[in-house]
């Protein structure tokens, strides 16, 4: 392909100061590498700008899913919440009341080094 080596360059310089003479090359040297210098961060910074709009859209698309699994989940929820009745077996029975569960229950409460020990009747059932 298009190679340049350090002979060529000597050559071109070479050609430059005979051409252009002393008085002109430095300009045109601080000139080209001013314009070299911009076209690299030219393309720099279009090279961020497209790994900035690729992260975008990969974000965006996570996004999208993530609104999607939550807008499920809140229906999933609001389904759970409408129809309560579906959590209760098929087969349950009302509770009824026993004469026996009218009798009363002794708790004891947790002990600690402190506070003594108590023992509370609490009824196990109300009528």
């Amino acid at each position: 392909m298009f190679e340049v080596g350090f002979q060529e360059l000597v050559l071109i310089a070479l050609l430059a100061l005979i051409v252009l003479g002393p008085e002109k090359l430095p300009k045109l040297a601080a000139k080209l590498g001013r314009w070299s210098g911009q076209a690299r961060s030219m393309a720099r910074n279009l090279r961020h700008q497209l790994e900035q709009e690729v992260s975008y859209d990969e974000l965006l698309k996570q996004k999208q899913a993530a609104e999607e699994a939550l807008r499920k989940a809140t229906a999933a929820e609001q389904i759970n919440l409408i129809r309560p009745e579906d959590d209760m077996p098929a087969t349950a029975e009302p509770m009824q009341s026993n004469p026996s569960d009218q009798q009363l229950m002794k708790v004891t409460a947790p002990t600690s080094t402190t506070a003594p020990q108590t023992t509370t009747q609490v009824p196990s059932a109300i009528p």
